[in-house]
């Protein structure tokens, strides 16, 4: 089945990419790009396979890929490109080693990796992981991986189906692949955990949501812009007005230390 699902993943990463190129500002790069996000989603829900090979080449791919994908997040936290290679190699040590022995411990063949919410959990991965000053080339990435993890669930319950003969008959694989829960409840449940910290992590960074200094989440639209603070000026002893301004760190939008840098008094 393995050529099967490069062969539909590939063919569905060509038309998603030419659509994208066409109807999309995204250029021939982005549009590269796309496609092979489609062939690497087509071969995601494999990595539950019971056999030690597929792992080992699928566990190799990712990798590879994803510190490329990362590369961007990287350089936000790494500011020489030493650091940033040496981030790189680490999370391609994780993913190949560590990440193939938590498969190999952890999953099932035809499991929680071949289900609709697995699926959706590649998307928003995708989404977090791949940082773009433009929101909707990150959503196209995302729908590229969810294409190709679609196109494999897909085919699977095709092949489900013996199609021999004049009426066709399901095979005990049936419904195995495209699901919403699987045979095991902790599984599900670990599924749609992990999927409801996803939307989360995804509408924060997204700027659905924010959280406040407190830790509790407020949509950004209902979010209330800072108002003026009243200060007196130590020097002339006249009144002042002192707003914090739209940055984005803490520091800088506390209105407190901005009257203080100003040289003014806050009136509590």
């Amino acid at each position: 089945m393995f050529r099967e699902h490069v062969a539909v993943s590939g063919a569905c990463g060509a038309v998603l990419a030419s659509g994208m190129w066409v109807a999309t500002p995204i250029d021939g790069v982005q549009a590269g790009v796309a496609f092979t996000l489609v062939g690497i989603g087509g071969a995601l829900p494999d990595l539950d396979s019971d056999r030690g090979r597929p792992i080992q080449e699928l566990t190799a791919l990712l990798g590879a890929a994803v510190p490329f994908v990362l590369v961007r997040r990287f350089a936000e936290i790494a500011h020489t490109f030493d650091a940033i290679v040496g981030l790189g190699i680490c999370t391609y040590l994780l993913v190949r080693y560590g990440g193939g022995w938590a498969l190999r411990k952890l999953t099932v063949h035809r499991g929680m990796f071949h289900s609709l919410p697995a699926m959706m959990i590649s998307g928003l991965l995708t989404y977090l992981a791949y940082k773009s000053p433009n929101n909707g080339i990150r959503l196209l990435m995302a729908t590229a991986v969810m294409t190709g993890f679609a196109s494999h669930l897909m085919l699977d319950e095709w092949c489900s189906v013996d199609w021999r003969g004049l009426k066709p008959r399901l095979k005990k694989s049936a419904g195995t692949a495209i699901k919403w829960a699987g045979d095991y409840p902790s599984a599900t449940i670990a599924c749609y955990s992990l999927l409801g910290l996803c939307v989360y992590a995804a509408a924060i960074d997204g700027d659905v949501i924010e959280v406040n200094r407190l830790g509790v989440p407020q949509r950004v639209a209902d979010r209330k812009e800072p108002k003026p603070w009243l200060a007196v000026s130590p020097e002339t002893g006249e009144a002042m007005l002192a707003e914090a301004p739209d940055g984005n760190d803490d520091a800088e939008r506390d209105p407190v230390r901005m009257v203080e840098a100003k040289g003014g008094v806050v009136l509590r």
